[in-house]
């Protein structure tokens, strides 16, 4: 039986909407750094942040040696402060200061959020079940850690795995194999429910778990068959359940046919 459900959260659980490419956001950006003791113009401050992000990106495809790295934000916000064109004339680039920071940019980048109909309400529910529930996303600690507070959901998962804290993100297997190993679960009694076929279900397949992909965003019918040829080409045989109406309430209607591996088989001695 299906034991542990494990979730992506934009797109499967928050919906959401994201843009940094406006200029207010990097005049109103620039004035938050020049008052905290590292000046800029909106510019200077837009140009210097896309140059740490891919350098960020780059360092941990190093470390990592992963097709598919992830930088945390953390250090590009601490790397604007402290390599500031005229230096930095605050007193301590703080923990504090740098979460602060990304809170400002992250509401300046809004455009939606909201969690979708039904979330918290299926999560609830496979808890009161029993079973484990999980949280596997390709997102930014400083960001996130915030928005499941503010969305009532911190409390429903058992774990939560973060790509800026592993450095790499899906469709990296060792992604979701950190989150089977450290903790102690069987993939033939896993799901992973997302709503993106080239990182979330390309995952369970590259995995071996059963992926249900939540059609929330809309995807054509024939954008996933071929999706599905390309993953046949490439090797994978996708196990993946589609609900193509996005609706999460579906995980909880799924029928279960895996084998119970709480009890012994008629061969097991």
């Amino acid at each position: 039986m299906y034991r542990n459900y494990i979730f992506d959260l934009y797109g499967t659980l928050i919906d959401i909407n994201t843009s940094d490419d406006g200029r207010q956001i990097w005049k109103i950006m620039a004035a938050l750094y020049t008052r905290r003791g590292a000046a800029y113009r909106p510019d200077e401050l837009k140009s210097a942040y896309r140059q740490f992000c891919g350098e960020a990106v780059k360092q941990k495809k190093k470390e990592t040696g992963s097709e598919w790295p992830e930088a945390d934000l953390a250090v590009v916000f601490r790397r604007l402060y402290e390599e500031a064109p005229k230096g930095f004339r605050g007193t301590n680039v703080s923990d504090d200061l740098i979460q602060s920071t990304a809170d400002e940019f992250r509401m300046l980048s809004m455009r939606r959020f909201r969690l979708y109909t039904h979330a918290a309400d299926v999560l609830k529910a496979l808890k009161a079940r029993g079973r484990n529930v999980y949280l596997l996303s390709n997102a930014q600690r400083l960001f996130t850690v915030p928005e499941l507070r503010q969305t009532g959901l911190a409390d429903l998962f058992n774990a939560v795995y973060i790509s800026s804290d592993a450095g790499i993100r899906k469709p990296d297997p060792q992604f979701l194999m950190k989150l089977l190993q450290e903790q102690g679960l069987k993939r033939e009694e896993s799901l992973l429910i997302g709503n993106e076929l080239d990182t979330d279900m390309e995952t369970a397949a590259r995995c071996g778990v059963r992926g249900v992909f939540l059609n929330t965003y809309g995807v054509p019918l024939q954008d996933v068959k071929m999706w599905e040829e390309r993953m046949r080409e490439e090797g994978m045989k996708p196990d993946v359940q589609m609900q193509m109406s996005g609706d999460i309430r579906y995980v909880l209607r799924m029928p279960d046919d895996t084998p119970d591996t709480s009890a012994p088989g008629p061969h097991d001695k």
